[in-house]
């Protein structure tokens, strides 16, 4: 794929370098892993060569005090111990029942076969999927595909991420849940057409370290679902979600967990465009940046959006005491149990609870 330059008030800026982020950020990451390499060699025996700026991935024992995911985050908004157990101790979690047991079968199966449903991250993958895949064709056709061609890039991410013994129960199991009419409301409707025919990335990966503090770099990790170019060149973030938007936190546009999770796309994003920007030397005028960050519903075409720097600078703020507060801790005791009965009743890690 090769990237629509980003362009500067509108006007085509100079082509310093024709190649998308994909292969920037992994050239980046080898130059710097190169450098750190070489660094390190140079180095006087005793010292510590400086850190690259996208440096290798760490060790296990690393993983979850330093580095962080939006979603690992939410896990600990939700439940201090769960995301002991899931991104600490690395529990296996026990299969999620009640969600499972809740779909009915639309076959009416007695348990002589295996029930056709679709599990609801299994509804996720699918629906992602063929979001990526559609977005895919788009940004390489330069037009919106067909309805024949959405339907079978559908029919694609079925096969790719729903459960079944066969072709036909995936498929069965996804109408029986509502997923093609979910999506094709989606598609059909003005959320999705304002921003689908300028989106220039799908699925986009990172990480990237975070800050420093006391000798430790923090790192985020994560994938953005949707990245869309604006009329003057800046970027926004979309995010997919198929659950039903919250119905608890009053006026609040944004749970704490999801704003999190914006927050963090949107610094991801502003730095990569600031690197780019630096290493094309300035040629491209000043840097363009992030403007706007929304989860999109997918149900209930609704939206909630981050449209400000001074929220999401807040928002970082509170990222950043979460991230020295886990890394702080070391003890499955250290990290509370939720006071919510219903989410513990329905924990796939109350098995090991040793307050369950």
């Amino acid at each position: 794929e090769t990237a629509r330059v980003w362009q500067d008030g509108g006007n085509p800026v100079a082509r310093v370098e024709e190649k998308d982020w994909e292969a920037w950020n992994q050239e980046l990451q080898a130059e710097q892993a190169a450098a750190a390499e070489a660094a390190a060699e140079a180095a006087p025996a005793g010292t510590q060569p400086p850190e690259a700026v996208l440096a290798p991935f760490p060790g296990y024992e690393e993983t979850a005090m330093t580095e962080f995911t939006p979603s690992s985050l939410q896990d600990y908004g939700y439940c201090q111990r769960q995301y002991y157990y899931r991104n600490i101790a690395r529990v296996v979690p026990l299969e999620e029942e009640a969600a499972e047991t809740a779909a009915v079968p639309p076959d009416g199966s007695n348990g002589s076969r295996a029930p056709s449903f679709l599990k609801p991250v299994d509804l996720g993958h699918v629906v992602h999927r063929t979001l990526e895949l559609i977005a895919r064709a788009w940004m390489d056709g330069h037009q919106a595909p067909g309805e024949a061609e959405r339907r079978e890039l559908y029919r694609q991410a079925v096969l790719e991420c729903a459960s079944g013994d066969s072709f036909p129960d995936k498929l069965k199991a996804a109408a029986a849940a509502g997923v093609p009419e979910m999506l094709r409301q989606y598609l059909a409707g003005n959320l999705y057409q304002s921003f689908a025919g300028r989106q220039v990335r799908a699925e986009y990966p990172f990480r990237l370290p975070f800050f420093k503090e006391n000798g430790h770099t923090f790192y985020v990790t994560g994938v953005m679902d949707a990245v869309a170019e604006t009329a003057d060149g800046n970027v926004e973030i979309v995010d997919y979600k198929t659950g039903e938007p919250p119905q608890d936190d009053g006026d609040a546009p944004l749970k704490p967990g999801y704003a999190w999770q914006l927050a963090l796309y949107w610094f991801a994003a502003d730095t990569l465009l600031r690197q780019q920007s630096a290493r094309c030397g300035g040629k491209s005028g000043s840097p363009h940046k992030v403007v706007k960050a929304s989860l999109h519903y997918i149900r209930t075409a609704e939206e909630a959006v981050l449209d400000s720097e001074v929220k999401k600078d807040a928002w970082l703020d509170e990222v950043r005491r979460l991230c020295r507060e886990i890394y702080a801790k070391r003890t499955e005791q250290d990290f509370r149990r939720t006071d919510k009965e219903r989410a513990c009743l329905h924990c796939p890690f109350r098995y090991m609870c040793r307050e369950s």
